[in-house]
């Protein structure tokens, strides 16, 4: 009899946590510090323990983070600092 409850209890508690916000978070919290525990146990990390393990393929740059990407933007960088000086001219 107070197996049952104590069985019951605690599935109410692990229902509660996974549907409520705050508990959500609690529980996702404790899977991804599980995952990190069991990759540092195998000694995979990084991106290889993303991709389970499977070697990692190189990282190249972006080209998205440089304002000089490409010839159009510079063009269009290169009239607007033009229209810019002579807005200030014919203002002074």
């Amino acid at each position: 009899m107070i197996s049952n409850a104590v069985v019951f209890l605690t599935a109410l508690v692990t229902m509660w946590c996974a549907w409520d916000v705050a508990g959500r978070s609690w529980v996702k919290l404790k899977k991804y510090q599980k995952s990190l525990r069991d990759q540092q146990s195998s000694g995979v990390t990084g991106r290889a323990a993303k991709m389970g393990g499977k070697k990692a393929k190189l990282q190249y740059k972006r080209s998205g983070s440089n304002p000089t990407r490409s010839w159009r933007h510079r063009y269009v960088d290169e009239r607007l600092e033009q229209n810019a000086t002579l807005s200030q001219n014919t203002n002074a």
